[in-house]
């Protein structure tokens, strides 16, 4: 597979979870603004990036750092919903050498979920990442021009399966366990973020 002026390969020895994960979500862990957001899955078909309100809470923003959403309604699976508004961030995906952050538009949604946040295809398109689904891996190009990878997580897929259920059963305890896993800490690597500092939240 090529994108830009790469070539992009997977080889055998980059699947680590044999065929127990074909059917697994894509669930990965990214640094947005200067926390470390667990629980995100990567959605192909996802038009938008969708940051949802308790994750929001525990980034440290708040109501006027939104700006408008220029749609009334943002689609879910199939519902659609009434966003809070949005909001940019910068995103980081990988570490140290192999890594990349972009400035992305996420839609705020307050309804309760298993995950934290939902990355849609445009930015998966702005890494220049490529996915396969069978290895849960991922390939894309670094800010230095070279080709970074990152696993997915198929322990914290299974978690949030499970949980998933449990909400669509509308269990608030499994809500409460699993919604918003956040870690504060940072490299010495600069990044693009907004004025302030993030507290850590145990």
């Amino acid at each position: 597979m090529t994108t830009a002026d790469k070539t992009i390969t997977f080889l055998p020895e980059d699947c680590q979870y044999g065929t127990t994960a074909e059917d697994a979500p894509f669930v990965i862990s990214a640094r947005i603004r200067i926390g470390l957001v667990r629980r995100i899955p990567v959605d192909t078909g996802a038009d938008s990036n969708i940051l949802f309100r308790g994750a929001f809470d525990k980034l440290g923003l708040r109501n006027e750092n939104l700006q408008t959403y220029r749609n009334s309604v943002t689609g879910l699976g199939e519902n659609f919903f009434k966003p809070d508004g949005s909001i940019t961030l910068p995103l980081t995906i990988g570490t140290g050498n192999q890594r990349k952050t972009i400035l992305s538009e996420f839609v705020v949604l307050k309804d309760s979920t298993a995950y934290n946040i939902i990355l849609g295809k445009k930015t998966i398109k702005d890494f220049s990442a490529i996915i396969f689904t069978k290895y849960l891996f991922m390939n894309f190009i670094t800010e230095d021009g070279s080709v970074g990878s990152i696993h997915g997580d198929r322990e914290v897929a299974a978690k949030c399966d499970n949980t998933s259920l449990a909400l669509r059963k509308k269990s608030c305890d499994a809500a409460r366990i699993f919604f918003a896993d956040l870690d504060a800490r940072q490299d010495d690597q600069p990044r693009p973020k907004p004025e302030g500092d993030m507290e850590s939240y145990k």
